[in-house]
């Protein structure tokens, strides 16, 4: 099966640059193929190009919790990679994860900063 990995880059002038970063990481070390894309239509890409990996930013907004849900459900693994990094305090980070029913979204993991957001 060909390994490739979607990024769903929200928001071109600030998440592009990084999301290209990781996919030439992926490409010149592991051979993994990566697309980027924006966030409208992404169902009907997953099911086009068939990715092993789903990249998001967040899971802040219900219709991307139900996205995770459904790629999870599909056999897709569901990484979050987060792109905005100003919170308020912690707990206005646990939104990023899909709190409060996060554990039922199907993620595999999730790429952070610093040791503060491990230990959250």
């Amino acid at each position: 099966m060909e390994k490739r990995v979607l990024f769903i880059t929200t928001y071109k002038a600030r998440d592009f640059h990084g999301n290209a970063l990781v996919g030439y990481y992926l490409k010149s070390k592991f051979n993994i193929d990566s697309f980027f894309i924006h966030g409208y239509g992404v169902e009907k890409e997953v099911l086009r190009i068939k990715p092993s990996v789903l990249v998001m930013d967040h899971l802040v907004w219900d219709h991307k919790k139900k996205l995770a849900k459904w790629a999870s459900s599909i056999g897709v693994r569901v990484v979050l990679l987060f792109t905005e990094g100003y919170y308020k305090d912690i707990t206005s980070f646990d939104k990023i994860f899909g709190h409060p029913n996060a554990s039922e979204l199907g993620v595999t993991a999730y790429c952070v900063w610093n040791e503060r957001m491990i230990k959250r």
